[in-house]
Parts: C-alpha cells; structure tokens; sequence
C-alpha cells in the first residue's frame, strides 16, 4: 500500500513561510537554572546590576513557563537587553511578556528600539504575574529588547519577568494574520509541534504551512522514520477509530492523509517552502 502511495504523490507548490517561533532566546528564563545576583545570563546581557532567577516569588508567585522566572533586582537593581536579528521589514509582530514583583510592588522600564520604538514605564505589582503584550510593524531587520529595574532599592524584590516572546503573527508572509488565515479557512490548524509524537496535536493558533508537520516524530529531523511512524499512526487510527493522522482536518483520518503526509515529506527532503525550515 504504501508503494502506491509514494507512486502517486506530487509535491504541490506553496507559498514561502517561516515557522512561527519565539525569536527570544532564553525568554522563559529556564537555561541558568536557579542563579542569585547573577551578572552574566544566557541569551541576555546584564547591562548594569544584577539579577536573580528564582522558582517562586516571596507572594507565591510561580514561574508562568518552565520552572523559573526573573527577579530584576539581586543586590542591585538590574537592566537586561538582548538584540535579535532577522526581521521582516514591513511586517507584523506581537511583543508580550508576564510581569509581576517579587514582595513589593514597584516600576520596570521596557524598551524597544531598531524594529520598534518602544519605552515605557509600567507598574509591577506583587501578585500575581500579567500578561503585557504590544504589537508592531518592523521598520528594520534588528530589534534590540530592554527591560530596566526603575524601581529598584537594592533589597532582592524587584519586577519579576518570564515567558518573555517575539512572535511572527503572519508567519505565511501572505499580508493577513495567522488567525485571520484560520478563520478564513485559506489556513489549516490541525498539526502542533509541541504536540507528542504520533499525533496532529492541534489545532494552536499556527497555520499548518509554517509548521514542519513531516518531522511526524518531533526528533527534529525529517527522514524515512517519519514515514513508517505516519504510518503507524494512520494503521492505528483505522484500528481504534480514531484521528490523530487526520492533518487535512477533515474529521476523517484515511488514505488521503497518508497521500498528503507523503506530499509534505517529499518537499521537505527537497527544501520546497514552506518546509525549508525543516532538518533533514
């Protein structure tokens, strides 16, 4: 059966797209571990004091992605900044963080310069932890992220950060909103990443054509596995009656699927968009 089915795929023709990620290294905090009065911090550069990570708040505040979140303030109230490259100039972008205070209520400056113009000074307060979210139009390709204890007393309880994010929302490049592209129906929504393998995982907000949905066993690589693992997956569909191979969001897991997994697997191996994001 499968013989067939690699006899009579083609790879169909697709827009150019990215996969939509957070462009934000270390946003969440989670690459030092547990760290006091840190001045050094991965994917950050600490640009005046120092900082903590921490597992909780002295309110009881926990980390709002992984295990860790930030304290702006060690003995010394601290500025971090990180410069991320390759931007589209022209377009959209959403720019949120998770804000809070560890103990006492206080300010936090939040800047963003090349992409974006950006400096405000918002309030942090103890409890518990907000979402803050601004969006934007880049206007060059490098965005420079500050975040800046303006409240600082030097008593380790300062604004606390995490989940810290940079995303793409027009991730197919097509003028219009991801979300808008689901709505729409011009979008598919089945497949998450971050889903286990062996699964469609969706539908997350991530139209299916910037996502690598070939690498079927999340291994980061698109290879042969990834076939015989799709199916596996259609074979167990059929025998449990359900529809975790169902990636053209029909309702329906088939025969079908399997064609345009294939499909999907073929222009990943030649670097077709959008799955030239895909390893292989």
């Amino acid at each position: 059966m499968l013989s067939r089915l690699l006899a009579s795929c083609t790879i169909a023709a697709a827009s150019a797209a990215s996969a939509q990620v957070n462009l934000v290294n270390n946003g969440s905090f989670e690459a030092d571990g547990m760290v006091s009065e840190a001045i050094v911090l991965t994917g950050w550069t600490v640009a005046a004091g120092n900082v903590d990570t921490r597992n909780s708040l002295i309110g009881g505040s926990v980390a709002t992605d992984g295990k860790f979140l930030l304290d702006l303030e060690g003995r010394q109230a601290g500025t971090i900044t990180q410069t991320i490259g390759g931007l589209d100039v022209g377009q959209p972008y959403v720019f949120r963080f998770d804000l809070g205070a560890n103990s006492n209520n206080t300010v936090i400056g939040v800047v963003l310069s090349g992409a974006a113009t950006l400096d405000e000074t918002l309030p942090a307060i103890a409890d518990p932890l907000v979402t803050v979210q601004r969006s934007f139009t880049a206007v060059s390709t490098t965005l420079t992220i500050t975040f800046i204890d303006r409240g600082g007393t030097g008593n380790n309880a300062g604004p606390a950060l995490d989940d810290v994010r940079l995303i793409d929302v027009d991730c197919n490049n097509n003028g219009a909103l991801d979300a808008a592209d689901i709505a729409a129906g011009s979008s598919l929504d089945c497949f998450d990443t971050a889903a286990p393998a062996g699964t469609r995982g969706g539908p997350n907000g991530v139209p299916d054509e910037c996502e690598c949905v070939a690498d079927w066993n999340r291994d980061g690589i698109v290879n042969s596995t990834d076939v015989s693992d799709f199916v596996n997956t259609f074979f167990a569909d059929q025998a449990a009656g359900t529809i975790n191979g169902d990636i053209n969001c029909d309702g329906v897991s088939n025969s079908t699927d399997v064609s345009n997994f294939i499909n999907l697997w073929f222009a990943a191996q030649a670097g077709q968009s959008p799955f030239s994001g895909c390893q292989v």
